[in-house]
């Protein structure tokens, strides 16, 4: 389906050569494997209580492990602010190298004072022994994500409807009862955001029936679906070319599973 053609955008695109097979595997989707690891708890606070005649001019927090520097808080220059979060990103702690996580804030006056102070925090690599019977249990969860239910431009349908069911094939077969379902959808830079918002949320709506139609063929309970449309607040790649655009308006489907 051809782009607007009134907008640069869309003449760019429409400049396109697009190649299209009968042969779907060609376009099969690259899988990849990977464990993720996250912190608990997600964030740490750091209080401080700093005194300045001269006031403070600057505060940073830097945060080591080893050698590495995994994280700089800058700081504040508003003596009010009490408290400085860290977001503990994915996989940024990793045990093995050290068992511990060190802190050092450095604060600086107006008059070029300098004052330090440093700490360390605990790390370990949490193990449990599932129990099916202890609702409090940490159960290892599986993540399987699949995001290349592409749409045409300014719509939420598809051309390419051989692909889109292809994948669908293989999302219902990693769907359990259990699983929970989550269907987020985003669209291009092109268009204001309120209606890329309402755009991307039409595009969740129709994976989710195309998805509970493909598992009610198969004979599989069709789980709860969690529906989300973020337009184009969240780019998923560069939409400064037309091939990122185009890669843009899809939906990415989340299956999250307990590890039994």
């Amino acid at each position: 389906q051809p782009s607007d053609d009134n907008t640069s955008t869309g003449q760019a695109e429409n400049r396109r050569v697009e190649i299209s097979t009968s042969y779907p595997k060609i376009l099969d989707p690259l899988e990849t494997k990977r464990i993720e690891r996250t912190a608990t708890p997600p964030r740490i606070a750091f209080y401080q209580d700093i005194i300045a005649d001269n006031g403070v001019k600057s505060l940073q927090i830097t945060i080591k492990q080893g050698d590495k520097i995994i994280e700089r808080i800058d700081g504040i220059t508003d003596e009010r602010i009490k408290e400085q979060l860290w977001n503990i990103p994915s996989e940024s702690i990793t045990t093995g190298t050290s068992d511990s996580v060190l802190w050092t804030m450095d604060v600086v006056d107006s008059a070029g004072n300098v004052a330090q102070v440093t700490g360390a925090i605990n790390v370990k690599l949490a193990e449990s022994t599932l129990d099916v019977n202890k609702r409090d249990t940490i159960v290892d969860k599986s993540l399987e994500r699949f995001q290349l239910i592409l749409f045409d431009y300014s719509r939420a349908s598809s051309s390419l409807d051989n692909n889109v069911s292809g994948l669908l094939d293989r999302v219902s077969s990693t769907v359990t009862p259990d699983a929970k379902i989550y269907l987020i959808g985003y669209t291009d830079i092109t268009g204001d955001q309120s209606y890329n918002d309402r755009l991307s949320l039409d595009r969740a709506s129709k994976a989710s029936l195309l998805l509970s139609s493909k598992l009610k063929t198969l004979g599989i309970r069709s789980p709860q679906f969690t529906l989300e449309g973020r337009g184009s607040r969240e780019l998923l790649y560069d939409n400064t070319n037309a091939e990122g655009r185009f890669l843009s308006r899809t939906v990415r489907i989340s299956i999250e599973k307990d590890i039994k």
